[in-house]
């Protein structure tokens, strides 16, 4: 029974995680999905879980609902009182990592309960009426009706998703006979529908099914992710992620849905949140089937004959948080020069306010439509009127902390002290131990932050003791620069430093 419904709720168009996740935390019975996900405990492999399953299955939710991509859950759950109540965390406790979700997603895929449990969800949230029932209802595993690790995405899976989603599977039914799995030449005139061919997406198992390459790329997937993977295994970036970025990101969720195809011979699908390469946030739909394929002249016969024919969906989203219901607006507006002059720009001096407009415009002309430039689009040698006051600043991952990795001399003669080669973590923890408080380093830290979560410029200004002792003031602004995968690695800024009495 759903333990009572908050009368005349107001739908929000806009919402953050506030009193909107109070209120659907009141709309569940959540003792009646623990009943079901309890048991995924004894499912997962050491190291054991280190939450409750009640407790993953909810942060699960906030990552759906709000589409953080991992690194921003992780951020947001440390960071916002209101996820934590949801989730149940005691004050100081730490929250769920993303590679704990994982792991509970996968238990919900082996355990095949995952279907129960997201159907009932929806039959409360539909009975609540904060959702239509209009996407289609029963969770059941038939043929006609995909195994999805996310089945929640039932509650907003757009139209167009639904449409190819049913396409490729009655291609796959048709040709599957009496029970085998389907046999097709290699070659996407034979594997999909022309209508949907440019959703298609190939990937060879190898090694029987311990290792996946992308063999085909259709022109849609090329455009929604901004980087063809033809010929990338799918493990090794995976490996590749989590050694560059903590996280695995949506690769490792896509391993799930291959192993799981394979495992189970029939379609398994799958919805996440990713950057793509041009560093844009985006939903990500996916659906895999198991395919026999017939060697094309000229092939590699090293290849077992097995093969994932399937279709994905990758639509950008705009704001940092999104809501199931249909009417939601955009909070975040894709920056671009003239808009970011609505940004909080503390004033400064003339001559602050010349080196930022440099600054933007560099930036700007660098970014080629995208959210950030890419490290490989920036030139030095393009701005040296501009190095006095250059920072460049790396993103260490996962925990999110900056390394000072350029600093200009008009920034460090400012200062009196070495600033270049240093950590904002390691100054902020000296900081607090010695005075008590983070200092400039824990407003810059929060303003660094502000860059890479929200890929775009941020600034700051405070006044602050330098490292004689002396009064000083400060303008900082940065703003992000991504790597070939589209995350933000670097911050490129300028600042100023001035004795106090300068503005």
């Amino acid at each position: 029974m759903i333990r009572g419904k908050v009368e005349q709720t107001p739908k929000p168009t806009v919402v953050g995680p506030g009193k909107w996740i109070e209120s659907i935390d009141s709309l569940i019975d959540w003792q009646r999905l623990a009943r079901l996900v309890d048991w995924t405990e004894r499912l997962v492999d050491n190291p054991p879980l280190n939450h409750s399953p009640v407790t993953l299955l909810k942060t699960f939710l906030i990552q759906q609902w709000f589409g953080f991509a991992a690194h921003e859950l992780d951020h947001e759950l440390e960071d916002r009182r209101s996820l934590r109540r949801f989730i149940g965390l005691q004050k100081g406790e730490q929250p769920p990592k993303n590679e704990d979700l994982i792991r509970f997603r996968r238990a919900l895929d082996d355990s095949g309960i995952a279907g129960e449990v997201f159907a009932q969800l929806r039959e409360q949230l539909v009975s609540a009426d904060v959702i239509k029932d209009a996407l289609g209802a029963g969770p059941a595993e038939t043929d006609a009706d995909p195994f999805t690790l996310a089945t929640d995405v039932r509650m907003f899976r757009p139209p167009g998703w639904v449409s190819i989603e049913k396409s490729f599977l009655e291609h796959w039914h048709a040709r599957r006979g009496d029970g085998e799995l389907p046999v097709f030449r290699n070659d996407e005139t034979d594997l999909a529908p022309e209508d949907i061919r440019p959703y298609l997406v190939v990937i060879r198992s190898r090694d029987n099914g311990e290792s996946f390459r992308y063999e085909h790329f259709g022109s849609e997937v090329v455009r929604g992710n901004q980087a063809n993977l033809v010929g990338v295994d799918v493990i090794r970036k995976a490996a590749a992620n989590k050694a560059n970025y903590g996280h695995e990101g949506v690769q490792s969720e896509l391993l799930s849905v291959l192993r799981s195809a394979v495992k189970r011979a029939r379609p398994v699908g799958m919805s996440s949140h990713m950057f793509n390469a041009a560093g844009n946030r985006c939903h990500i739909w996916a659906l895999f089937a198991p395919v026999e394929t017939l060697p094309a002249d000229g092939e590699d016969q090293s290849c077992d004959g097995t093969a994932l024919a399937g279709v994905v969906m990758i639509s950008r989203i705009e704001p940092l948080f999104a809501v199931i219901s249909s009417d939601s607006q955009q909070v975040f507006a894709k920056p671009d020069l003239a808009a970011l002059s609505k940004f909080a720009r503390p004033p400064g001096p003339p001559e602050w306010a010349e080196l930022e407009r440099k600054f933007l415009s560099y930036w700007d002309s660098r970014r080629g439509g995208r959210k950030s430039p890419y490290l490989r689009d920036i030139k030095l040698s393009d701005i040296p009127d501009l190095a006095p006051n250059l920072t460049l600043i790396r993103v260490l991952q996962p925990d999110i902390d900056f390394l000072y990795e350029f600093v200009g001399d008009q920034i460090e003669d400012g200062n009196e002290g070495k600033i270049e080669g240093g950590v904002i973590g390691k100054r902020i923890a000296r900081n607090m131990k010695e005075y008590g408080h983070a200092g400039l380093q824990g407003d810059l830290a929060e303003s660094f932050r502000s860059a890479v979560f929200g890929i775009a410029p941020s600034a700051t200004s405070r006044h602050f003791v330098n490292a004689k002792n002396h009064v000083r003031q400060l303008w900082s602004l940065q703003a992000p620069l991504s790597n070939d995968d589209g995350e933000v690695a670097m911050l490129m800024g300028v600042m100023l430093v001035k004795p106090l009495s300068a503005n």
